[in-house]
């Protein structure tokens, strides 16, 4: 952490913190596409395809294709009965994009901000060492624009 700080300033410890929950939303998310493909798509397609295989006929191909369908739409959630269950995981994914997008402004705003502090730090230095100034004295019209670059609105 002190490694981040040290490069970032305040901005470390938020990207710190933020990176942790995009870890737990990469990991959620992956995990739901784990089970799509492996547990849904792969398990029933080599069902699907025993059942074609060894099918000795056309109404058995049909009737497998059906069941194949059917499996499908039921573990993907995709029937009546896991509605809201399916609304919970489009919710989860919609805040995960939310999230990033605030994490993206928030970031941008910070970054920002750090960037004008370090610039006065580098114009107190300055003004110091030309003896103009004395590195504590802060003016009205400086304190404003500090509060000015903070506000989000």
């Amino acid at each position: 952490s002190s490694g981040i700080n040290a490069e970032y300033g305040e901005i470390g410890d938020f990207r710190h913190k933020v990176n942790i929950i995009c870890s737990e939303m990469q990991h959620f998310i992956s995990q739901v596409q784990y089970y799509i493909n492996f547990e849904v798509l792969e398990c029933s397609w080599k069902e699907l395809e025993n059942s074609v295989n060894s099918a000795e006929n056309l109404d058995i191909i049909i009737e497998a294709h059906k069941r194949f369908l059917s499996i499908v739409t039921e573990r993907l959630m995709l029937i009546k009965e896991k509605e809201e269950v399916l609304q919970k995981l489009y919710a989860n994914y919609t805040n995960a994009v939310k999230f990033m997008e605030a994490y993206d402004n928030a970031y941008l705003v910070l970054k920002k901000a750090n960037l004008q502090r370090e610039e006065r730090e580098r114009n107190v230095v300055r003004k110091t060492k030309s003896g103009v100034g004395a590195p504590h004295q802060t003016t009205r019209s400086h304190k404003k624009l500090k509060m000015k670059n903070f506000d989000l609105r």
